[in-house]
């Protein structure tokens, strides 16, 4: 009974070792582009230029993650500080975590913004945003 647990457990740790590497050539393969289009949207949200992230949106529409950002203040800085792969029904993701600070209420303030990727004909597009800033909210 303990050979075939212990087989059972080796089995798993190769399948998962497997599984991890494929997933990490896919990470690296794809980081350069995935890289650059994280650059372009933030690009974007500085300059506001509202047309560049609707191209670079999955949805073709910014109006969502446009809104969402204006309201954690301006940007005034951001750094990618990693990037993993999540495996959904639809295909492979790319979820970018980016360290931002934004300006609002006379302060700087830093978080952590998260950007869902998608490859969409070749090309690495927003599909989700979320950020773990404090809403810049006026005051009452």
């Amino acid at each position: 009974m303990r050979k075939k647990a212990a087989m059972v457990l080796v089995l798993f740790m190769a399948a998962s070792a497997v599984w991890i590497t494929a997933r990490d050539r896919y990470l690296a393969e794809h980081r350069q582009s995935i890289t650059e289009t994280v650059d372009q949207v933030y690009t974007a949200f500085i300059a506001k230029n509202y047309d560049r992230l609707a191209e670079l949106s999955a949805s073709g529409s910014p109006n969502h993650m446009q809104h969402i950002r204006s309201s954690y203040g301006e940007i005034q800085s951001y750094e990618l500080l990693g990037l993993r792969t999540k495996s959904t029904r639809e295909g492979e993701r790319v979820e970018a975590e980016i360290r931002v600070v934004s300006f609002s209420d006379g302060k700087l303030h830093t978080g952590t913004d998260r950007l869902m990727l998608v490859s969409v004909d070749g090309q690495w597009k927003t599909w989700e945003y979320a950020s773990e800033l404090k809403l810049a909210l006026p005051a009452p």
